[in-house]
């Protein structure tokens, strides 16, 4: 075999993943992939956390033009301390269970990990316990200081999980507050 990766039966450069905005999705391309998330995370996908992930830009994974994995970057406002911050929220990570733990995850991850260098000042997401160990394992780091989110009735503390990704061309302390910008729906 030559020198090309062969992981668990997927060459990986039979992966092609694409970059599109969500205005370069054609409504057909939306509808494919609302199935595909709905699918992958068992039904527990609502069309509330499609909106989530809209609006940004979105790395899809195809293997013999097959959706197998996609992630999107969407733009929100935080509070980190006292400073506002752009943030890559990252939104809608999955990969179809046939080719999970074949690498598909880590190289969608590290595409996402390029566009918050050069377009955020920092990334977050909210991870799933599945998912956790490819986040620390590529880097994500978790926000040590308090979680907070603006509500109608103003800013509560939050519980959720959240991993942050350090731009590493910007120094930020994540053990000042974070502050997440309102939304419907789950706020991370």
């Amino acid at each position: 075999m030559n020198s090309l990766a062969f992981l668990g039966g997927i060459l990986m450069e039979k992966i092609v993943i694409l970059n599109k905005s969500t205005f370069e999705l054609s409504e057909d391309d939306k509808k494919q992939l609302w199935l595909f998330l709905s699918d992958t995370f068992e039904s527990n996908f609502s069309k509330e956390d499609l909106s989530h992930c809209l609006g940004g830009y979105h790395l899809l994974a195809y293997h013999e033009e097959e959706l197998i994995g996609h992630v999107s970057v969407v733009r929100r406002s935080m509070i980190v301390g006292d400073k506002p911050m752009y943030v890559g929220y990252v939104e809608a990570m999955a990969v179809r269970k046939s080719h999970q733990c074949q690498g598909v995850g880590t190289k969608l991850m590290l595409k996402v990990s390029e566009i918050i260098e050069k377009s955020f000042d920092m990334g977050a997401l909210c991870p799933s316990d599945e998912g956790m160990k490819l986040y620390q394992k590529l880097g994500w780091l978790p926000w040590e200081g308090a979680l907070e989110e603006f509500h109608l009735d103003g800013i509560k503390q939050s519980t959720e999980p959240v991993i942050l990704f350090l731009n590493k061309q910007k120094e930020i302390d994540n053990k000042l507050s974070l502050i997440a910008d309102f939304r419907a729906g789950d706020i991370w």
